[in-house]
C-alpha cells in the first residue's frame, strides 16, 4: 500500500505540474479540469504547418527509429534546431520533407524536398563530413519491384546539396574509422538477383562522398533479415549483417575497417546458425558475439524450438574466441547458460513444458519447467522443484536430478536461467 501512495502521489505531482505549465494554475479544483493552453510557440508553428500542407497529408517513415510525423535536427549547425515535417502530395514527386527553422517568434519554411518514391522507408541525422550540425539520410521506398533509395543532405549557406544517392537493401549510419564523423554503410543487391549483394563503406569530407573498397555479401541481398553493428574483441566498430542460407539456417557476415582496408572478415558458413538465432551481445561485455548451433540438442529438439548454441567473439583479422554456451528456447522466449566445461556434451529432450537435460554419460541432471494454469505457482513448489522466475503469465521452475560431478545448485541454475530480451530497436530488415 505505501508504493501504491507514493506512486500515485507522484502521479498527482506530475499532473499538477503539467497544468501549471499549460496554465491552468492550482488555485481551486475546477481549474484542475481545464483544458491545457497551447503555447505561443505551438500555435505559431501550427500556423506555419496549416499554411505550408496545402493540398498535402502526413506521412511518416515507416521503419527505423524516427517515425514522428515532425522531427527536429541542428541542419546547419548553428545551434537552433531546424523543424522537418513528413508529408505527400499527389503529384509526380509526392514525398515532400518540408523544413522549417524558427525566426523569432515566428517559423519560416525554408526549403521543400521532393522526391520520387511510395513512402519514406527511414531517416537517420548523423554528424558526417566534420562541419556542424548534422546530415540528413532519406531511405525511400519506390516500389515493391524496385530497390529502396538513399541519398544524403546537407544543410549550409548555399541551401540544401545532395552528397550522395544510391540504391540500398539496408544502411546504417556508424564511425567505423574512430575519426571525426561517422560513415554511412550501404548493403546493396548484386547485378542480378541471385548474385551475392555488396557492402560499400562511404566517407564524407567537405561535402564529398568517398567510398571505399567494396565487400560481397555472402547471399543475395534479398535474403538480407538483420544487420546491427557492434565491435570486435579489441572494441574495434563492425558490421554484423545476418541472412537467410535458403537451407533454414542463417549466414551472419561480418565487415570491419582495418588495417587490410574495409572487408568482410568472417561470414558464418562454416558454422551451422539456426535461422531464429542473431548475433548479439550475450555476455553484456560490449562485444557482439556470434551464435553456432551444436549438434546435440539441435537434433533432438529442434521441433520445439531448443538449440545448444556456442557463442564466440571475433578479432580483427577473423578468428574466433569461444566466449559462452547456452540452451536457447526461442519460441517459449528463455535460454540458460551452460558452463563451458560440460555444455558441448550435454543433450536436451523437449516436451510440453518440460525440458530434460543429460550429460554425456546419459545420465539426467536437471529439468526445465514451464507453468502456465492457475496454479503454476503451486506446480512450480512441489515435488522437490524452486522456481527460477516468474512473469505475469509463466512461472519458470527446476528440479535437480544429479549433480555428479557438473556441480550444478539450485543457485547456479537460478542465476543462469534468463529471458530472451525482444528489443523493438533490432536492425531487422
Amino acid at each position: 500500500m505505501p508504493k501504491m501512495r507514493k506512486n500515485l502521489g507522484l502521479a498527482l505531482l506530475f499532473l499538477l505540474a503539467v497544468l501549471t505549465l499549460s496554465g491552468c494554475g492550482i488555485a481551486t479544483a475546477e481549474q484542475l479540469y481545464c483544458l491545457p493552453r497551447r503555447s505561443g510557440e505551438s500555435e505559431a508553428f501550427q500556423s506555419a504547418i496549416d499554411r505550408a500542407m496545402t493540398g498535402l497529408e502526413y506521412s511518416a517513415p515507416v521503419a527505423g527509429e524516427h517515425q514522428q510525423t515532425v522531427q527536429t535536427a541542428d541542419l546547419d549547425g548553428d545551434g537552433e534546431e531546424e523543424y522537418l515535417l513528413f508529408a505527400r502530395a499527389g503529384e509526380e514527386k509526392p514525398l515532400r520533407i518540408l523544413i522549417f527553422r524558427r525566426q523569432g517568434e515566428e517559423f519560416t519554411l525554408i526549403h521543400t524536398l521532393e522526391s520520387y518514391g511510395s513512402a519514406f522507408d527511414r531517416v537517420e541525422y548523423a554528424q558526417m563530413d566534420g562541419r556542424g550540425g548534422v546530415e540528413l539520410v532519406v531511405g525511400l521506398r519506390l516500389s515493391e519491384k524496385l530497390p529502396r533509395s538513399v541519398s544524403v543532405y546537407s544543410l549550409g549557406d548555399s541551401g540544401l546539396s545532395r552528397l550522395l544517392s544510391a540504391n540500398y537493401a539496408a544502411f546504417l549510419t556508424l564511425d567505423m574509422d574512430g575519426a571525426e564523423g561517422e560513415e554511412l554503410l550501404l548493403l546493396r543487391p548484386g547485378e542480378a538477383e541471385t548474385d551475392p549483394g555488396l557492402a560499400e563503406l562511404y566517407g564524407f569530407s567537405e561535402g564529398t562522398a568517398k567510398r571505399y573498397e567494396r565487400a560481397a555479401l555472402s547471399e543475395p541481398a534479398r535474403r538480407l533479415r538483420r544487420v546491427i553493428a557492434g565491435a570486435l574483441t579489441d572494441g574495434t566498430r563492425a558490421v554484423f549483417a545476418a541472412s537467410g542460407d535458403g537451407e533454414g539456417g542463417l549466414v551472419t557476415d561480418v565487415f570491419a575497417l582495418t588495417e587490410g582496408g574495409f572487408q568482410r572478415i568472417a561470414d558464418g558458413t562454416p558454422a551451422h546458425q539456426p535461422e531464429v538465432i542473431f548475433a548479439e551481445d550475450i555476455d553484456g561485455d560490449g562485444t557482439v558475439e556470434l551464435p553456432e548451433g551444436l549438434a546435440g540438442p539441435t537434433a533432438e529438439s529442434a521441433e520445439s524450438g531448443g538449440y545448444l548454441i556456442r557463442w564466440y567473439a571475433l578479432t580483427p583479422d577473423g578468428r574466433e574466441v569461444t566466449k559462452r554456451y547456452t540452451y536457447h528456447q526461442d519460441p517459449a522466449g528463455w535460454y540458460l547458460n551452460l558452463d563451458s566445461a560440460w555444455a558441448p556434451s550435454v543433450t536436451v529432450e523437449a516436451g510440453e513444458g518440460q525440458y530434460d537435460f543429460y550429460g554425456g554419460d546419459g545420465e539426467l541432471l536437471f529439468t526445465v519447467y514451464a507453468f502456465t494454469g492457475a496454479d503454476r505457482d503451486a506446480q512450480a513448489a512441489s515435488r522437490g522443484r524452486f522456481v527460477l522466475l516468474r512473469t505475469d503469465t509463466v512461472t519458470y521452475a527446476a528440479a535437480l536430478a544429479s549433480a555428479g560431478d557438473y556441480a550444478i545448485t539450485q543457485q547456479s541454475l537460478t542465476d543462469s536461467f534468463h529471458l530472451v530480451q525482444r528489443d523493438w530497436k533490432t536492425g531487422q530488415i
